[in-house]
């Protein structure tokens, strides 16, 4: 079987197995390196999938396209270079160690599954999420899918497809089923019965941008306790959170992260540490993470001082600032997402980049999440902060040196920018080729950099 399935994948022999022609008419192959779709660029998107917990097991991987071309129906003929050009994004970058623990999620078309750049991904780590498609030979699908599965590929189906001529092909192999909670057809009796002969098969709810979404999804009567996996935004998504004080334990983070930046000397630093033993503690743990490489364990505050620096010191108070509460796995998450966003904007500028601005880009990239983590505006939250000027005129004014690559990792994050990424002046966002121009990146540099930024952060566990 799997001899056949690389014969199929590879071209290395004209014939095929069992009569299991190509699943579809071939279509005229581009050249991976430099691919675009109707002449646009695109950057990988990573959006969350996390569990009822809160805790983060994937992503779901799409591509950012500029907006001229979102705005247009995709004929047959850009959906499969649409494909091609996710394939080529992810077969350059070593998806499997970027991952780590992590699944990667994303959508292609069942057509495309004789693509030999499908074959070289890190197959056990992947979702595949199909779309199904007419002139598709239900034969070879069904070939290809078991096949696959054998390798131990897993795939998903949206509940929107469950109709679909196909489906009674391609739902032995299916693992997941796409719920999309606002469209009225996930609601329908029709659907729910479907759903609920589907008892062996995990619910994914797509598109999941507030904790209201959340909350409705996660205690529906209809699907109540089956919504397993939650994919979206709704961790960072900002609410309007009632009148609270920030908890006193972020409150001592903060004001030491104040002293250094007003210079205290260490003395007065390593005694502030060692007035918190947990703190302290937290420190010890986190400088001594596999991501820091020290050769050899750090055990006091003093030594913690000397090792790291003040700066670095600084940016893991800053990590700290988000684990107050201890394993919360909405704190976690949330610090994933901070740490992947400020890593991101600290290297995306390169060897031209001074340490002094990759720095405040780090420090753009985590505080953006701020207001988020102390559930209060993102004024006041950055008022408790003695921080560099143009940190705050990235985060709440939209401008200054570091406010493009703010917005470029916004557009890898997410469908629609959120306020940060609204112009000075009110006006739309910013367009993927304009940032790009802004910054005088390349798509696959950005590619690059978001992609071991994750990497990175999940480096950085205990």
């Amino acid at each position: 079987m799997f001899k056949r399935l690389l014969q199929l994948l590879f071209g290395k022999s004209p014939a095929r197995p069992d009569g299991s022609a190509a699943i579809a008419p071939a279509m005229p192959h581009a050249p991976l390196e430099g691919l675009t779709v109707e002449g646009e660029k695109a950057v990988i998107r990573r959006e969350p999938v996390l569990d009822r917990q809160q805790q983060t097991i994937g992503y779901e991987l799409s591509l950012r396209y500029g907006m001229a071309r979102q705005s247009r129906g995709d004929s047959s003929a850009t959906r499969h270079l649409r494909d091609l050009m996710l394939l080529s994004h992810l077969q350059v970058l070593d998806l499997g160690k970027l991952l780590g623990k992590r699944l990667a999620l994303f959508h292609l078309d069942a057509r495309q599954l004789n693509e030999p750049a499908l074959a070289q991904l890190p197959l056990r780590q992947c979702v595949l999420l199909l779309e199904l498609s007419d002139g598709i030979k239900p034969d070879a699908l069904a070939s290809l899918l078991a096949a696959y599965r054998k390798l131990g590929l897993r795939f998903g189906l949206s509940i929107r497809q469950h109709a679909h001529p196909l489906a009674a092909v391609v739902q032995p192999y299916i693992d997941y089923l796409l719920l999309e909670p606002d469209d009225p057809l996930t609601w329908t009796s029709d659907v729910a019965d479907w759903i609920h002969r589907q008892s062996q098969l995990q619910l994914l709810a797509r598109r999941i941008d507030s904790e209201e979404a959340f909350l409705s999804a996660h205690r529906s009567l209809l699907y109540g306790g089956k919504v397993e996996l939650f994919q979206g935004n709704f961790i960072s998504s900002r609410e309007h959170w009632p009148e609270h004080p920030v908890e006193p334990g972020r409150l001592q983070i903060i004001e030491l992260m104040n002293q250094l930046h007003q210079d205290a000397d260490n003395d007065t630093l390593a005694q502030a540490l060692k007035q918190d033993s947990v703190l302290l503690y937290r420190i010890l743990r986190l400088v001594n993470s596999p991501g820091l490489r020290t050769g050899h364990s750090i055990a006091s505050a003093e030594e913690a001082l000397m090792v790291l620096g003040r700066e670095q010191l600084f940016r893991w108070l800053t990590v700290l600032l988000f684990q107050v509460d201890g394993e919360s796995a909405r704190d976690l998450s949330l610090l994933d997402q901070a740490l992947i966003r400020a890593r991101f904007m600290e290297t995306i500028g390169g060897a031209a980049r001074s340490p002094a601005e990759a720095n405040q880009r780090f420090l753009v990239g985590l505080f953006s999440l701020l207001d988020v983590l102390l559930q209060c505006p993102l004024q006041r939250a950055l008022g408790l902060l003695q921080l560099p000027p143009t940190v705050g005129q990235a985060l709440l004014e939209n401008n200054g040196p570091h406010a493009a690559y703010l917005q470029l990792a916004l557009l890898c994050e997410r469908d629609e920018l959120d306020e940060l990424a609204a112009t000075a002046e009110g006006g739309s966002a910013a367009r993927l080729d304009d940032l790009l121009r802004q910054t005088g990146l390349q798509p696959l540099a950005v590619d690059t950099c978001h992609l071991a930024a994750l990497h990175w952060a999940e480096s950085l566990r205990p």
